[in-house]
């Protein structure tokens, strides 16, 4: 059912590319957003933040997998949802700040999108209080998704990594800049 169905993949780091390469093996019509603008393997096209109603418009589902920065937070806003279809679904894996809350919550209302699947949020944890936790559109669940059997082996080498780089005077593995 997701065959020929476009995403818009929001940040094509590390999280990103995995997803925009799962979503192209499944059929989907994967576009991106990145700070560079450049070409990415598994996506058809890649646009610039500055781009992003035009990134989302047409998306079924907008995925996001960018860093939490000064530049990304509150990115998605009211302009973001208002270029998604009614259709749509936004998908947060990255960072709760990046979203407006109250401009998802406001979509969600108007029913200017379909749902939301969310693992992190602008408070964590969300707030008993939350709208959110109420809507049958949107999914809630938690922050664990890189967690898997090895997850601190894998951290562990990262820090190896980095001790051994920041030595040598290189760049550090997975900066956020």
């Amino acid at each position: 059912t997701l065959d020929g169905e476009r995403v818009c993949v929001v940040g094509l780091g590390t999280l990103g590319t995995g997803i925009a390469r799962r979503a192209a093996a499944l059929g989907m019509d994967v576009v991106g957003v990145r700070r560079s603008g450049e070409p990415h393997d598994h996506a058809r096209h890649v646009y610039t933040p500055d781009e992003l109603t035009r990134a989302v418009d047409g998306a079924r589902f907008v995925v996001l997998a960018l860093p939490l920065t000064a530049e990304t937070k509150g990115l998605v806003s009211t302009a973001t949802f208002d270029a998604m279809d009614e259709q749509s679904f936004l998908v947060n894996v990255a960072r709760g700040a990046v979203v407006d809350e109250d401009a998802l919550v406001g979509a969600l209302d108007a029913e200017a999108i379909a749902g939301a699947a969310l693992d992190v949020f602008e408070t964590e944890p969300l707030p008993p209080a939350s709208p959110l936790w109420d809507d049958d559109r949107v999914f809630v669940t938690p922050h664990t998704s890189a967690m898997h059997r090895r997850y601190h082996e894998d951290v562990a080498t990262l820090v190896r990594t980095n001790v051994r780089r920041l030595r040598a005077g290189e760049d550090l593995t997975n900066r956020v800049v």
